[in-house]
C-alpha cells in the first residue's frame, strides 16, 4: 500500500499539509483480523500559501495497526486499532487510536463493482502526554465502488482536538478520496479509506 496525501485551507489554494505512507497489508487465513505495518513521512508548512517555506512540522511515523471487518447482510462494521511511533521535530511520542467504521452497502450485499455505499466512522487518539485524550475525529460520507480496482468517496470529515491545557479546537474538512487496488485477487475491504493522518 502506498499513499499520497495533502491538505489545504481553501478548495484548491494555501496547500499547507502532505505526506507520504507506505506499508503491507497481511490477511490473517480464515478469520476477519487483517494486520498492517506501515512508515510515513509528513510536513506541514504555513497556512498562507502552497508548501509555503518553512516546514514547520516534520513527522516521521512507524505504526503497527489490526482491523478486524464483520458483515451483516449490508452492513460493514470496521474495528481498527493503531499504534502509532512518532518522531516531531525529533521529539518522541506514542498514540493509541481506535476507529469504529460502519459503511452500508446499498444496492448489493456484497462490495462488487458499481456498488453505491454511505459510511460513517469515530476515531479516538490517546497520547502518553498531556494531553491524554488528543483528537477525535468522526465522519460521514458516501460513494461507489467503481471497478474492482478503483473507489471513490466523498464526506465531511469533523475533528476536535486538544492542546496542552486542555482547550478544544474544532474543525470541518470535506474529503474526497480516490482508491486505486493494485494487487486484487479479490475484492477486499479497504475501499472506505477515510484517512486523514
Amino acid at each position: 500500500m502506498e499513499e499520497v496525501h495533502t491538505r489545504s485551507q481553501q478548495l484548491i489554494n494555501n496547500f499547507y499539509h502532505h505526506q507520504f505512507k507506505g506499508g503491507m497489508y497481511f490477511n490473517i487465513p480464515k478469520t476477519d483480523y487483517t494486520l498492517f505495518v506501515g512508515v510515513g513521512r509528513y510536513a506541514n508548512y504555513d497556512v498562507t500559501g502552497n508548501f509555503k517555506l518553512p516546514i514547520s512540522t516534520s513527522e516521521t511515523r512507524l505504526w503497527e495497526q489490526m482491523t478486524i471487518n464483520n458483515q451483516y447482510s449490508h452492513i460493514k462494521i470496521e474495528h481498527r486499532i493503531r499504534l502509532e511511533l512518532r518522531w516531531i521535530n525529533n521529539d518522541y511520542k506514542a498514540r493509541l487510536r481506535y476507529r469504529l467504521n460502519t459503511t452500508l452497502l446499498i444496492n448489493h450485499a456484497t462490495l462488487l463493482p458499481h456498488t453505491l455505499f454511505v459510511s460513517c466512522f469515530d476515531e479516538i487518539f490517546l497520547s502518553n502526554v498531556f494531553p491524554r485524550f488528543e483528537s477525535n475525529r468522526y465522519y460521514w460520507g458516501g460513494g461507489m465502488q467503481l471497478t474492482k480496482q478503483l473507489a471513490f468517496q466523498i464526506g465531511v470529515l469533523h475533528e476536535s482536538n486538544f492542546d496542552k491545557t486542555g482547550k478544544e479546537s474544532e474543525k470541518n474538512y470535506l474529503q474526497s478520496t480516490l482508491q486505486v487496488t493494485i494487487n486484487n485477487k479479490k475484492l477486499i475491504h479497504h475501499h472506505t479509506s477515510n484517512e486523514k493522518d
